[in-house]
C-alpha cells in the first residue's frame, strides 16, 4: 500500500484512523524511521504552519479540506525530493487535491 492509499483510506474511514500520525503511515509503507520522522517536519515547514501546528502531524491535519490540498501538495514535494513522482506531469501539471485522485495517480 502506498502513502496515498493509506492516507485516503484513513481519511475515508475517519474516527480513530484520522488521528493516525503520518510518521506511522510512512513507516508502514516502507520509509525508514529517520526519514519518516523528518518528512512530517519538512511538510509543516513547507506549509508555513510551524507556529500553528502542535502535536504529531496526523491524517486529519494532512487531509483537512480548509488547507485546500496545500498540505498534500507539500507532502508530494517532499516525497519527490528523492526522485519519486507523485502524479503524472508533476510538478508541471496542476495537482489533484483530492486524496483519492492523488492515490490513484500515484499507483497508476
Amino acid at each position: 500500500m502506498s502513502v496515498w492509499q493509506a492516507l485516503g483510506e484513513a481519511d475515508r474511514r475517519g474516527g480513530a484512523l484520522s488521528k493516525v500520525p503520518l510518521t506511522r503511515i510512512l513507516i508502514e509503507t516502507g520509509e525508514s524511521r529517520t526519514r519518516a520522522v523528518w518528512i512530517p517536519k519538512r511538510v509543516v515547514e513547507l506549509t508555513g504552519e510551524a507556529k500553528k501546528t502542535r502535536g504529531p502531524v496526523n491524517v486529519s491535519w494532512m487531509c483537512d479540506k480548509k488547507a485546500g490540498g496545500n498540505r498534500l501538495l507539500c507532502l508530494a514535494e517532499v516525497l519527490s525530493e528523492r526522485g519519486d513522482v507523485p502524479w503524472p506531469g508533476f510538478p508541471f501539471v496542476v495537482p489533484p487535491f483530492d486524496v483519492d485522485e492523488v492515490a490513484s495517480a500515484w499507483t497508476a
